[in-house]
């Protein structure tokens, strides 16, 4: 059945709108957030000629890292340190927290966009990390961040009505694509990059959180493409190996694979 890829179109209005609320009401955010809203943008744009044109990955990892270098310099977003990690001090990033950030910030736009394999995946998972974030904002304190991610995790929500599979909804109306997956990952690099690092005395999450704020995407990235390279291929190259092709294999329906998958990633 032909189905749309403009779920992301749905998700992109969301994160605008948020941008345009967030920097009418709160003092010292406007120019981080012009850095975010170029970067979102620059991703949506990517993503849909993406969608259209299936451009290589080579063209996609260059503008990926274009917008990390947005996110770092332009948005002042980049980890500086990795928190405390079971010592007394901090442990100090110094030079190498630049280019980590941007592995990092690739890796995450990556990581979404190769879950989104089977309906309501990479969007339910993401709404279970954005609710959590938004949970971790609100205890302490920041109304401007937390009302900025609650608005996102609205779109994600919306377009979740048209994309799962539930009774008398036996199939998606339209896929998020990758117009809409690269959004969301450059939103949680962004979002997990900056929350973990102390501003003014505060540390929303510690740096291992993020960890498991993004465990599943991040494991089932790394071991498929450890997998392909152990194969000798390409770890660019795709396959039916990610998870949710496993629990299709072993005879789970979408739905299910879809509940468990995101299930685990709250647990986490």
């Amino acid at each position: 059945t032909v189905t749309p890829f403009v779920g992301g179109i749905g998700v992109v209005c969301a994160f605008m709108c948020a941008v345009g609320v967030v920097a009418s009401g709160s003092n010292g955010f406007p120019f981080r957030l012009d850095a975010m809203a170029a970067g979102v943008l620059i991703m949506f744009i990517t993503g849909f000629a993406d969608d259209l044109l299936n451009l290589h990955y080579r063209i996609r990892l260059c503008i990926q890292a274009m917008v990390g270098v947005i996110m770092i310099f332009g948005g002042g977003v980049v980890l500086r340190d990795f928190g405390h990690l079971g010592s007394a001090s901090v442990v100090s990033l110094g030079y190498v927290g630049i280019p980590l950030t941007l592995i990092a910030t690739i890796g995450a736009i990556n990581a979404l966009n190769m879950i989104d394999g089977i309906d309501g995946l990479s969007g339910s998972i993401s709404l279970v990390s954005l609710v959590l974030i938004a949970l971790a904002l609100h205890h302490s304190g920041n109304v401007a961040y937390f009302s900025l991610v609650m608005i996102i995790a609205g779109g994600v929500a919306g377009f979740l009505i048209y994309n799962l599979r539930y009774p008398g909804h036996r199939r998606a109306r339209c896929f998020l694509g990758d117009n809409g997956s690269m959004v969301l990952g450059y939103a949680f690099a962004w979002l997990l990059s900056d929350l973990c690092q102390e501003t003014k005395g505060v540390r929303v999450i510690t740096p291992v959180t993020t960890l498991w704020l993004f465990a599943v995407p991040l494991i089932d990235t790394l071991c498929v493409m450890m997998r392909r390279v152990w194969m000798g291929g390409s770890p660019f190259r795709a396959d039916r190996y990610h998870l949710h092709h496993l629990f299709q294999r072993a005879g789970f329906r979408v739905q299910d694979t879809v509940f468990i998958l995101a299930s685990v990633q709250f647990f986490f």
